[in-house]
């Protein structure tokens, strides 16, 4: 039986609004650059996208992305869209749950990589530490630890 991995490309992508009314869209993008041209919607999809073709090509694994598409957008404000993200989730039969994001700060000192695991997750927290020390190795980032 297939590992079943679940890829969330966190945060929603920014559409233009044709009614103002319309409430799900162009809200919670994400971190952003905008002198380079960098979005966190953007990057964290097309992300996933190349990990979900690395990790099809090995049968031990099922894989399903939480925005199939680029203009895909999840929930109509933050809450709705974790729950819509957690349900779809569990309800395909999600072995793990993988959310990418890439956050920005102020400060150009913080950076780095980290990876969460849910409490107690014992299995989780091992998974992650493997990727987190092969992020780290393969992009010579600063390890910024397991939280």
């Amino acid at each position: 039986m297939a590992i079943k991995i679940y890829i969330d490309q966190g945060h929603n992508p920014f559409l233009p609004k044709e009614d103002p009314t319309e409430p799900n869209k162009g809200w919670n993008t994400g971190a952003s650059n905008e002198e380079l041209g960098l979005y966190e919607q953007d990057l964290t999809y097309e992300i996933g996208i190349l990990l979900f073709e690395l990790l099809s090509q090995d049968d031990r694994f099922e894989i399903r992305l939480s925005r199939p598409t680029a203009d895909t957008i999840l929930g109509t404000d933050n809450n709705s869209a974790l729950d819509f993200r957690i349900s779809d989730a569990q309800e395909w039969g999600a072995d793990y749950f993988i959310s990418l994001h890439t956050n920005s700060f102020g400060d150009s000192s913080v950076r780095g990589l980290e990876v969460y695991t849910a409490d107690g997750d014992e299995e989780g927290y091992a998974l992650g530490y493997d990727v987190l020390t092969a992020l780290v190795a393969s992009t010579e980032l600063r390890n910024r630890g397991m939280r």
